[in-house]
């Protein structure tokens, strides 16, 4: 956000254990960032 990104999706905790967020460069490029963490034992 200091660089001038719009986040358009607030970083979320997902219910499949993801963490997630997405945001929009000053070129008006989107970018989309999350964790995945399959499940233990699975």
């Amino acid at each position: 956000m200091a660089a001038g990104a719009q986040i358009v999706r607030p970083l979320t905790d997902e219910a499949y254990g993801s963490r997630e967020y997405s945001a929009r460069d000053p070129e008006g490029n989107l970018w989309s960032f999350g964790t995945y963490r399959p499940p233990v034992g699975g």
